[in-house]
């Protein structure tokens, strides 16, 4: 996910979480670190979502491969965004 200044004053970025049902097989990283974080004008930071599956039995379907969700949010000074998670353990284990 990247987050941009587009405007003409200075963005502060002052969290970035995930949450949710299966946030803990979520985890966010950037180059620059979480915030707090300002973007001046025309700036931006890119963050990177890593999905960790288990082995735990709960697999997706051939039908629906989504088993775990989760909600990347971001608050600053321009407002809240919310951005859906999903990831699938479907072929990194063996079922049952």
């Amino acid at each position: 996910a990247m987050i941009a200044n587009v405007g003409s004053f200075d963005l502060d970025v002052t969290q970035v979480r995930i949450q949710g049902p299966h946030a803990a097989r979520f985890a966010v990283q950037s180059e620059r670190g979480l915030p707090p974080l300002r973007l001046p004008p025309a700036d931006y930071n890119d963050y990177w979502i890593t999905y960790t599956p288990e082995c735990d039995g709960s697999y997706g379907t051939a039908s629906s491969l989504v088993d775990h969700h989760a909600t990347l949010v971001i608050d600053s000074t321009g407002g809240r965004v919310e951005l859906p998670l999903s990831g699938s353990s479907y072929g990194f284990c063996e079922r049952p």
